[in-house]
């Protein structure tokens, strides 16, 4: 019979496996979220995309009193007024996230 060297890292590991210790992570793909899911929050695309469209909301929510209108109906001035406001807060709850990165 053959004698089997116990010492070493590979015998550690068999000690731990026994003992219900080890546990073998499987490898992911680079980008992808632990859930399996899209793409990971801090890839550079995603953060691209994310202040790219937080600047243009932005943009756009002020841009929006600047084009003239002919009818200045207080109704068609609240529902202007609403947009603007839920643009602007989406821009910038977009751009919120892109200066941190939690890696």
């Amino acid at each position: 019979m053959a004698m089997i060297d116990m010492t070493g890292p590979t015998a550690m590991n068999a000690a731990a496996q026994a003992q219900g210790r080890f546990q073998r992570r499987a490898k992911r793909p680079a980008g992808l979220t632990r859930r399996g899911g899209g793409v990971d929050e801090g890839s550079h695309v995603a953060r691209a995309g994310r202040m790219f469209v937080g600047v243009a909301l932005g943009l756009a929510a002020f841009g929006l009193w600047l084009v003239p209108s002919s009818l200045g109906a207080p109704s068609l001035l609240l529902i202007k007024l609403g947009l603007s406001v839920a643009m602007l807060s989406c821009g910038l709850g977009l751009l919120s996230g892109c200066g941190r990165r939690d890696g």
